[in-house]
């Protein structure tokens, strides 16, 4: 669909082809806004002014009556520009003076990204709004007079990243809905994409007019488009939705699995009392508990085919759980996310009201897939937007589902009440279940096929043999005669094999023409994309071919990874996103180990198990050390293991530079590194020996090893770098500071706690600020710090241990109380329990030493530090 360009619209931020690019931008909101008239998202507008009379904003809210109820101004650039403070300024100074201000106030929402200082400017706006101006003041009072300070408040900052063709994807999805004869298919969405067109020349026409009182689009207007009377758009999410969609998920069913092993997360306070999380948990456990909820788990966990038995079992139980895209998530459309999932469920167009009610529906829960694989910009706007829902006692349970645990967290509030959980893969007594499933579909029936197999895919997975993907992938390709080295190798060997089975030719070609495109696809933060989005990344990697001498154009890429089953296209939103999440990782790996790529400037917890991939397939350079160091120093743990080269000269000199990264700009000295290879080839490392990183002979370490202290290690200088930072945090992580008293009356006892866990949290942050660098801590104080408790002391004092016994459960706030476990029960159950003596016995110091070891083997994922 060509869509025109309004001449007559300001941008004067950007020139050139920039200009145009922000006019289109700013085009294609008018016409979301538009959308919006027909949908609920403006209950008391009448109208859109599509291009204002003055310079503060560009597009305008208006009542019946044309006054202005809310303005919007719309300003875009390109993402390797970001937005500083500088930029914002000038826009709040013009909004400042106009001499009157409506009264929903001013959205500024600009395209592209901001910068760390305009990252800050964002937070204080919205406390601002919320009414805490004092860090805005101390912000911008140099920049910013008093009266603007005060018109400030009423300024909402959106940073949205979409691009205009992804905004007008997403429009199609909404005029979709609004057709009179719901429909799917190719008809439907032509019809769609026809009236979109009809509305933004609409939007287009008026923008243009000379005259102010022209410059408006009706919603009577925009109805008419879709031959519509205003009165028919009010779609309920009454008793009848709900059954249709309770319906539609038992039809879909469950997909065939075994069960899964699921836990919930003991917090910080519960492994200082002791309690563990060695009890597996039924799914549908969660169904009872109506607190928020996080489940995390590793790539190939079943995350989402859990998320799909959940929905099952909420349907068979008269309720409706919601399953949406995280990473489709658009800034300011949370409730067009919701309505896209309960229609490609139903296979039926729905409004945006739904979604809408939905949000408002305190039966309802809402259950978002990927939602720590969502950008980083993504995620700071979708935690504003989910903030004043589970605040709220009117709004449905949300559960979030993703990699990382500490991503999770951060998208709520600390002071929601939420249970964090844990899903491993399926239990160690159902994989060889799995394993037998398998052989079965490929005609093996041998009982001792099934042993030999599962112990051989085990064996070669280790702890990721729990992940229900791999294992099975594992076992096709045991059962072919293939020799499991490594994940990188079961991949290739899977990806071949699923080529082989469909009869796709070129298959390295094609693997590494998907490679450049999902790899540009990480870059940006995601997965997915739109059909646009995706058929430019295809010509790319085309291009990209041709100029290394291989002739093979878009459209056969397309053809051959639909062919061999490596992507799949959403009809309903036209998202193509990879069969399996990790296949983008392995692809993209794949495409910087031929050279085709450069490795990534910049990485997030996103693109972990893309470097892991290249890790595996090419070992770790010095360059791949340098990234993951100074960028995710957690990686470099897991990565250490395929650090198995031989050791260079200059292999001291990169181990300190590799060391000095991950303790940057902490209160860790980085030290000098000293390597001596004995006879045998044992490698020892110590630290500080000398001023210098260097070799030095067997003999010396000998005489040094009780004056520095010497670690036996292996491999290059990653693992050796890597071996040395476990050191020095298991030395700082040390317990051994004496405990408190046991109290002896009820009074202490309650003080004790409540003290004991303040002095802890205080503990925790300052280890956390001495042995991270800072863009690693907000992830260890995620997991490290103890989370706002109930804590039930139980009167009178036992004589024998547990002293003071205690029940607690998780609280908006920490409170402790001496009161009896039935009284204090009616308000609900317990999550915890211990006494107080088993939190006292350790000194807070101690307490939070653990908590803070035991946070970084959860974000490494393996028991790292001891």
């Amino acid at each position: 669909m060509t869509l025109p360009v309004s001449a007559n619209c300001q941008n004067d931020r950007v020139s050139g082809w920039g200009n145009q690019s922000g006019i289109a931008y700013q085009q294609a909101h008018a016409v979301l806004i538009c959308l919006g008239l027909l949908d609920g998202s403006f209950p008391a507008a009448a109208a859109v002014g599509v291009e204002s009379k003055v310079d503060a904003f560009d597009l305008e809210l208006l009542d019946g009556r044309g006054a202005t109820l809310k303005a919007l101004q719309i300003k875009n650039r390109q993402l390797d520009e970001t937005w500083a403070p500088n930029d914002i300024y000038p826009l709040i100074m013009e909004w400042s003076s106009l001499p009157t201000h409506p009264p929903q106030g001013l959205e500024l929402r600009l395209g592209g990204r901001l910068g760390p200082k305009g990252a800050e400017l964002q937070l204080a706006l919205r406390k601002a709004a919320d009414g805490d101006p004092s860090q805005l003041g101390s912000f911008a009072a140099s920049v910013l007079s008093t009266t603007e300070l005060t018109a400030a408040s009423a300024v909402h900052l959106v940073v949205d990243p979409t691009p205009t063709a992804s905004l007008l994807t997403a429009g199609s999805q909404q005029a979709m809905s609004l057709l009179r004869v719901p429909r799917t298919g190719p008809d439907a969405r032509a019809e769609a994409d026809s009236v979109l067109g009809a509305l933004y020349l609409l939007v287009t026409d008026r923008a243009s007019r000379r005259e102010a009182a022209e410059r408006v689009v009706t919603q009577a207007e925009v109805a008419r488009l879709f031959d519509l009377d205003v009165v028919e758009l009010r779609q309920q999410w009454d008793a009848t939705a709900r059954r249709v969609y309770q319906e539609a998920a038992l039809r879909f069913g469950i997909p065939k699995t075994v069960t899964e092993d699921f836990r919930r997360q003991p917090t910080p306070i519960e492994r200082a009392a002791a309690v563990q999380d060695d009890d597996s948990k039924p799914l549908i456990d969660l169904l009872d508990e109506s607190s928020h909820a996080l489940i995390s788990g590793q790539s190939g966990s079943g995350k989402t085919t859990a998320a799909i038995k959940l929905r099952n079992h909420f349907a068979e139980a008269g309720r409706a759980l919601v399953i949406a895209n995280a990473e489709a998530y658009i800034p300011g459309r949370l409730p067009a996310l919701v309505s896209d999932s309960v229609a490609m469920l139903i296979d039926q167009p729905v409004g945006m009201s739904i979604g809408r009610a939905i949000l408002g529906d305190p039966t309802a829960t809402i259950l978002f897939d990927g939602a720590a694989e969502m950008t980083v910009d993504q995620r700071q706007a979708f935690a504003d937007e989910l903030t004043p829902l589970v605040h709220s006692s009117n709004a449905p349970r949300t559960i979030l589902v993703g990699r990382d645990p500490a991503v999770l967290n951060s998208l709520l509030p600390h002071d929601v009440l939420k249970n964090a959980y844990t899903l491993r893969g399926i239990r160690r007594d159902q994989r060889e279940a799995l394993v037998g499933d398998v052989l079965n579909q490929m005609g093996a029936t041998d009982p001792s096929d099934t042993n030999r197999v599962s112990a051989q895919a085990m064996y070669a997975l280790k702890e990721a043999s729990c992940v229900p993907y791999l294992l099975s992938m594992a076992t096709e390709l045991i059962c072919y005669g293939i020799d499991i080295k490594s994940r990188a190798q079961m991949y290739a060997v899977f990806t071949e094999e699923m080529a082989r089975r469909r009869g796709v030719t070129d298959l390295q070609f094609c693997l590494l023409a998907l490679g450049v495109a999902f790899g540009e696809l990480l870059r940006r933060g995601r997965r997915q994309c739109d059909q646009f989005d995706w058929r430019q990344l295809l010509a790319t990697s085309s291009a990209l071919l041709h100029e290394r001498g291989v002739d093979i154009d878009a459209s056969a890429i397309e053809r051959l990874a639909r062919q061999g089953g490596f992507v799949a296209y959403e009809n309903y939103d036209q998202t193509v996103r990879p069969v399996h999440d990790s296949l983008a990782d392995y692809f993209a790996a794949m495409a910087v180990d031929k050279g085709l790529l450069a490795l990534p400037e910049s990485v997030t917890e996103n693109d972990t198990l893309q470097l892991q991939f290249l890790a595996e397939m090419s070992s770790v350079s010095t360059e791949l050390a340098e990234l993951i160091t100074n960028r995710l120093p957690f990686l470099s743990v897991p990565v250490a293991s395929f650090d198995d080269g031989p050791l260079a000269p200059d292999a001291p000199a990169v181990a300190a530079r590799l060391l000095s990264n991950v303790v940057r700009d902490t209160g860790l000295a980085a030290p000098s590194v000293q390597i001596a290879e004995s006879d045998d080839h044992r490698i020892f490392v110590l630290t500080n020996a000398s001023q210098e990183s260097a070799f030095i002979s067997t003999d010396d370490v000998a005489s040094l090893l009780f004056q520095h202290g010497a670690s036996e290690s292996s491999g290059g200088p990653l693992r050796i770098a890597v071996t040395l930072w476990k050191k020095m945090l298991e030395s700082q992580l040390e317990g051994g500071r004496v405990g408190w008293r046991i109290p002896e009356t009820e009074s202490q006892a309650a003080a004790a706690v409540a003290s004991h866990a303040e002095a802890t949290a205080e503990c925790v942050g300052r280890l956390t600020t001495d042995l991270f660098p800072p863009h690693c801590r907000q992830r260890v104080l995620d997991l490290a710090l103890p989370e706002p408790l109930d804590v039930a002391i139980q009167p009178g004092r036992r004589d024998g241990n547990p002293y003071w016994p205690i029940l607690f459960r998780s609280s908006p706030t920490f409170r402790v109380r001496v009161i009896d476990f039935d009284s204090w029960h009616e308000d609900g159950p317990h999550t915890g329990w211990g006494s107080v003596d088993s939190i006292v016995r350790r000194s807070p110091e101690d307490t939070a030493k653990d908590y803070v070891l035991k946070a970084v083997n959860k974000v490494v994922e393996v028991p790292w530090l001891r």
